[in-house]
C-alpha cells in the first residue's frame, strides 16, 4: 500500500505536504523558519492532534537554531516566548502544550546553548519516530474490535494526514483492511472544513479501501436503518472522566449512535488524556473564522452580511463512549496519572 507522510525534516528544514490544496494537488510547504511552521498550522495546511505535536516540535527546533547567541539565560527567554506562539496557534489542541512542556522543561539541565539546541532537534526527532509507533499500537488493538462485513462510520480525518504516517481512527480501518477483513467504510463530510470529504477519502482511494461518503446531516438516517456498525473517531483532548473534544458533530454522532445501540470508539494517544481536567466543561471550544463557512470552492454560498458562528470542537460527554481505543489497550475512565 502507497506511505503517506504529511512531514518530512530533512536539511534542517521542514517539509509540508499542504493539506489545504488536496486531493487536487499534492503540493509542498518548505518551512525555512519556526514561522513557517506557524502559519501552516493556522492556515490548516497542517491539522490533527498528533501531527501538530510533531509540527511544534520541530518549530521549537527551527526556532532554536536561528538564536545566535551563547548566552544560556537570553536563549531560554527567547525560546520561552516562542513556546507561547506555538501553543497559541490552535489553542484547542493539548497536544501542543503537553510537546513543548515535555521538550522545554528539559532544557534547563542543559548547560551550554548548542547541548540546548542537539537536544531540541533531537527530541523532535524522537516524536516524530515515537507517533508512528503508537500508531501502529493503537491500530493493532483496534482492528480486533472489526469483524469482516462490517460498516464503519468515522468523522473527520484520522489518517496518516492527522499523524506521522499511519493513523489513529483510519488507522485502525486501515489495518482491518490489510488484515483481510472485507469492510465498508462510511466517511461523513465533516463541514466547514470538509476533513472527510477532502482528506480521508483521499486516503481511503490511495489505499484501496471501500468507501461511501455523506452529508454530515445524513448519518442518523444511516444509523437508524442499520446501515452502520460501529463508529470509530479521534480526539483532541480527552478529561479524566472521559469526556472529549474533538471536531464539531462527533457528540451529535455519540447520541445519535446511543439512541440505535450503536458501538462508538474513541482512538487516540495517551499523551491526550489531561489527567488535570476533570471533565470537559473547561476545554477551549475553538471558534474560526466565518469564511469558511460562508464560501464553499473559492464561492460565497451566503450573503456576506449574516452572522456565523463557526464553532469547529464539541464536547461528547463519557456516558456516550464505548471504549478509548490507545496505545496501552482498549482502556475506560477514569483516568489517572499513569497516562
Amino acid at each position: 500500500m502507497p506511505e503517506i507522510y504529511p512531514l518530512e525534516w530533512s536539511n534542517e528544514r521542514l517539509k509540508i505536504l499542504d493539506q489545504t490544496k488536496l486531493p487536487k494537488e499534492q503540493a509542498v510547504i518548505i518551512a525555512n523558519n519556526y514561522v513557517d511552521v506557524l502559519d501552516s498550522i493556522k492556515s490548516m495546511s497542517i491539522r490533527g492532534g498528533s501531527v501538530l505535536s510533531i509540527a511544534a516540535a520541530y518549530a521549537l527546533t527551527l526556532a532554536a537554531k536561528s538564536v545566535s547567541t551563547n548566552d544560556v539565560q537570553k536563549f531560554l527567554e527567547y525560546l520561552e516566548n516562542i513556546t507561547y506562539e506555538i501553543i497559541n496557534s490552535r489553542p484547542s489542541m493539548s497536544s501542543l502544550l503537553k510537546v513543548i512542556d515535555k521538550i522545554f522543561g528539559k532544557l534547563s539541565s542543559l548547560s551550554t546553548v548548542q547541548e540546548m539546541k542537539d537536544f531540541v532537534q533531537s527530541e523532535a526527532e524522537k516524536i516524530h519516530k515515537e507517533d508512528l509507533s503508537i500508531n501502529y499500537r493503537i491500530a493493532n488493538f483496534g482492528e480486533n474490535l472489526i469483524s469482516t462485513g462490517q460498516t464503519i462510520l468515522t468523522h473527520g480525518n484520522t489518517g496518516a494526514l492527522a499523524t506521522s504516517g499511519y493513523g489513529t481512527a483510519l488507522g485502525i480501518i486501515r489495518k482491518a483492511y490489510e488484515s483481510g477483513k472485507k469492510i465498508n467504510v462510511i466517511v461523513t463530510e465533516t463541514r466547514p472544513f470538509l476533513h472527510g470529504a477532502r482528506l480521508t477519502t483521499w486516503e481511503l482511494v490511495q489505499l484501496g479501501i471501500p468507501t461511501n461518503l455523506i452529508v454530515d446531516s445524513a448519518a442518523g438516517y444511516m444509523m437508524v436503518n442499520k446501515k452502520i456498525d460501529s463508529i470509530i473517531v479521534g480526539a483532541q483532548r480527552i478529561a479524566k472522566n472521559g469526556d472529549f473534544a474533538n471536531e464539531i458533530g462527533t457528540y451529535s454522532l455519540s447520541v445519535i449512535a446511543q439512541n440505535n445501540n450503536i458501538p462508538f470508539y474513541v482512538a487516540a494517544p495517551t499523551s491526550i488524556i489531561d489527567t488535570e481536567s476533570p471533565d470537559g466543561s473547561s476545554f477551549p471550544i475553538e471558534e474560526r473564522n466565518r469564511e469558511e463557512v460562508i464560501n464553499f470552492n473559492d464561492s460565497e454560498i451566503s450573503p456576506k452580511a449574516i452572522s456565523v458562528s463557526n464553532i469547529t470542537t464539541d464536547i461528547t460527554p463519557c456516558e456516550n463512549i464505548s471504549g478509548f481505543i490507545t496505545e496501552s489497550g482498549i482502556i475506560y475512565p477514569p483516568f489517572n496519572n499513569t497516562y
